[in-house]
């Protein structure tokens, strides 16, 4: 039994305060499967003008009902109608719809999923909206510790993906021609990624899945040493991954590496010059397809430090500082992102909003 599911069965009572929201890809989302497993039963029923714990915004039927609502979110940007969060991202707008919000009552505050992001998505709010912000760390709904290291002398990196240039396929070739010639490349990708140079390199193996089930990635986490994270956009599900089957990231910082990742402890975390949510974000581009273009501008130079910084690491790499990262990264997780501390904060942060 899951760490999560152990949590709901072993806690008396509900957590007070407010009713969750379900997302539609709870069941089955990495970044969701623990509000779906273990916050919803916990938290109270349904009701006319209660207190709402949303995901991103708060859905209509809930507004016309007149409840007030925590927005849980990775970015802030997503407390905003998808007019202003999705199609393009305009933040002044997005802080307005905000103090909107807290004007009429509704919002009572905002969680982020990690600290780090909340110190990322910092730069895009005014001090009204940061006095209602918080995080309270999500956790993966189980922790499998990794029975043992792949065989071989190879060095196996995992990649998982699905828009594949924002998720950094760009990078591969380059990374790929730093590595040392022990290193073996597995892609998982919904649709073949288009990168001519990848399908002529023996040590890449890329596998088409449209969706990937729990045991599939499982297996695939076991038989690799290093989840990599190159991706120019957000990834919370992929650093839950991470921790959740015990296979330590080779990451650039994105919005929450910092809160995962202890650097050449636990993983790696490695230099990268653009992230979308840089305070470019909403002026040089408003959208993902916007961004694209605005990387596809870009000089692959400017990712020299992030390649020649990985390749420097995975040529130093020996089998022991493979074992103990691993082994690190498992008494990490349980230590620091345990189901019993998020639950506390959950708590706190619905008995604040209660006030």
């Amino acid at each position: 039994m899951g760490q999560l599911a152990r949590a709901t069965l072993d806690r008396r009572g509900s957590l007070k305060g407010a009713f969750l929201h379900p997302c539609l890809a709870e069941k089955i989302h990495p970044v969701f499967e623990g509000h779906a497993n273990v916050l919803q039963p916990l938290t109270e029923r349904p009701r006319p003008f209660g207190i709402c714990h949303a995901i991103n915004r708060l859905p209509d039927i809930w507004r016309r009902l007149g409840c007030s609502y925590i927005a849980e979110v990775e970015a802030l940007i997503s407390v905003a109608p998808r007019s202003i969060a999705k199609a393009n991202v305009d933040n002044k707008a997005a802080q307005d719809f905000i103090h909107g919000e807290m004007d009429n009552g509704r919002l009572r505050r905002i969680v982020f999923q990690s600290e780090a992001a909340f110190q990322v998505h910092s730069a895009f709010m005014t001090d009204r909206i940061r006095s209602i912000s918080t995080h309270a760390m999500l956790v993966p709904p189980e922790i499998i510790r990794k029975p043992g290291q792949p065989n071989g002398d190879e060095i196996r990196i995992l990649l998982i993906i699905s828009r594949s240039f924002l998720k950094g396929t760009f990078l591969l070739p380059r990374l790929m021609a730093a590595a040392p010639p022990n290193v073996r490349l597995t892609v998982v990708c919904a649709e073949p990624i288009g990168v001519p140079e990848l399908a002529e390199d023996p040590r890449v193996d890329e596998i088409i899945v449209p969706r990937l089930s729990i045991q599939k990635k499982r297996e695939l986490f076991q038989s690799h040493h290093f989840f990599l994270n190159i991706s120019q956009m957000d990834t919370l599900g992929s650093f839950l991954d991470s921790v959740r089957f015990n296979t330590p990231m080779l990451t650039v910082p994105g919005s929450h590496a910092a809160s995962y990742v202890n650097h050449g402890e636990t993983g790696w975390i490695l230099p990268s010059p653009y992230y979308f949510y840089d305070p470019e974000c909403g002026e040089a581009y408003r959208n993902k397809d916007e961004f694209a273009a605005y990387l596809a501008r870009k000089d692959l130079s400017e990712w020299d430090g992030l390649i020649g910084g990985l390749s420097e690491l995975l040529h130093a790499l020996s089998p022991v500082d493979i074992r103990r990262a691993t082994e690190a990264q498992y008494e990490d997780t349980r230590e620091r992102h345990s189901t019993t501390r998020w639950l506390a904060d959950i708590q706190r942060i619905y008995i604040e909003a209660k006030a």
